[in-house]
């Protein structure tokens, strides 16, 4: 172990400036973690912005009308949860093994 010929206050100095660096630091992470934080990134890879995203989707709109309303209720549907089957109380909802009625278990 080296020797350390610092004084106590320039020891202080140097664990406040480490502080002040960590501290800068995490609040970047947490700035690029955020969720504006994301968006603009991947809107800076993707070269796209809000507007331009925008426009697009306007014109596939107008271009397939019929396609886009198909999904969108699809979507809906698959959100609503109208494709789960239905749990009843009571009743064990958990998948069953489908075994062809001739099959028998030795117990």
């Amino acid at each position: 172990m080296s020797a350390d010929h610092r004084t106590l206050a320039e020891i202080e100095e140097d664990i406040a400036r480490n502080r002040a660096d960590l501290e800068r630091g995490l609040l970047a992470l947490q700035r690029r973690l955020s969720l504006e934080g994301m968006l603009g990134g991947a809107n800076a890879l993707l070269g796209v912005t809000a507007a331009d995203m925008s426009q697009v989707v306007a014109k596939a709109v107008r271009s397939n009308p019929l396609a886009c309303a198909v999904t969108a209720v699809g979507l809906v549907w698959l959100v609503s949860g109208r494709g789960r089957p239905r749990l009843h109380p009571g009743h064990d909802n958990r998948r069953q093994e489908r075994r062809p009625s001739w099959f028998e278990t030795a117990e």
